[in-house]
């Protein structure tokens, strides 16, 4: 204070942060004030010069920020209102309210003075204190209020929408209070659709594709419904997705164990090594061949037949 020429100038503390201040000076009252309010939680006010550590500069900058926030929330809520009666503290004219609500909140008016809050309002409601505290200002946000952690009733002069609830003050009212609460129960309804598919593990060195059923797309469905339905639910599993492996949900016999990759299913090879796990039955058309073998045998006889032939030779000339 003796370093801004403050000194000899009357002080006075409020143990709460909220006032929205550090220390100030405040020139409508002549005083220097103390809250606990720091950063962010402290607001300025044109009867008020905050006191600070260290030397002040300006710099001058302007930034030009374009943006644009698109947001949609759908929620699903019932709601249903209820009326109770009030735990606040009620005397004959005047409610002294729950902490975090201010007269203006409830519906109540503020009391009007200092005499009446000192005088009137709190003997009423049967509150005892140690000490007054009269603020001859608009900037604290507080009418009549009553400070438990300094066992102090205060009173400024802010009214109506120009007063803020606390958790540090409870505000002595004008009037008799009683609270309509609104109750807003949230019910989530989770809708649970069960499909049972059909699947088929077929022969190693055959494909879903070739077989005509469809591949199973999902690491969720190979290892969960599809290996349970024959079985492997124990079996050791392996995602090979974008690896680039040409077969989809598949079981190798060898090591008992289930891979999936997911290869587009025109492009799935067959390999003695696995066995795919496939959607969809396959649909197997018995048929019944007989077929009779009819052997004929043909006989040929040859008889032999003795032809003698007597042939004339005429006379060698002599």
């Amino acid at each position: 204070m003796d370093s801004v020429g403050l000194s000899g100038t009357s002080t006075l503390s409020f143990p709460s942060a909220s006032f929205g201040f550090s220390c100030i000076y405040d020139a409508s009252l002549g005083m220097v004030l103390f809250a606990l309010s720091t950063g962010s939680a402290t607001q300025s006010s044109p009867d008020w010069q905050y006191i600070c550590p260290g030397e002040y500069s300006t710099t001058a900058s302007s930034t030009t920020t374009d943006s644009t926030t698109a947001s949609s929330t759908t929620t699903a809520t019932v709601s249903s209102t209820i009326t109770t009666v009030s735990t606040a503290t009620v005397g004959p004219g005047y409610t002294l309210v729950p902490l975090g609500q201010s007269c203006y909140d409830v519906g109540l008016a503020d009391v009007p003075s200092s005499d009446n809050c000192f005088n009137l309002a709190a003997p009423s409601l049967s509150l005892s204190f140690d000490a007054t505290t009269y603020i001859a200002s608009t900037a604290f946000k507080v009418s009549c209020v009553y400070a438990a952690a300094t066992d102090t009733l205060i009173y400024s002069l802010s009214k109506g929408t120009g007063t803020a609830g606390s958790s540090d003050y409870q505000f002595l009212c004008v009037g008799q209070y009683t609270s309509t609460g609104t109750s807003t129960a949230t019910t989530t309804a989770t809708v649970t659709t069960t499909t049972y598919e059909d699947y088929t593990l077929l022969p190693a060195g055959q494909t879903c594709y070739e077989a005509g059923l469809q591949d199973i797309t999902s690491t969720a469905q190979c290892f969960g419904p599809a290996s349970a339905a024959f079985g492997f639910s124990s079996s050791q599993t392996t995602d090979f997705s974008g690896y680039g492996f040409t077969f989809t949900c598949v079981y190798k016999s060898s090591s008992a164990e289930v891979y999936f990759g997911d290869s587009s299913p025109g492009d799935t090879q067959a390999t003695a090594s696995y066995r795919y796990m496939c959607i969809g039955l396959v649909t197997t058309t018995a048929s019944s061949s007989t077929t009779i073998t009819t052997t004929a045998t043909s006989f040929t006889t040859i008889s032999e037949t003795t032809v003698t032939a007597t042939t004339t030779l005429p006379a060698a000339p002599l």
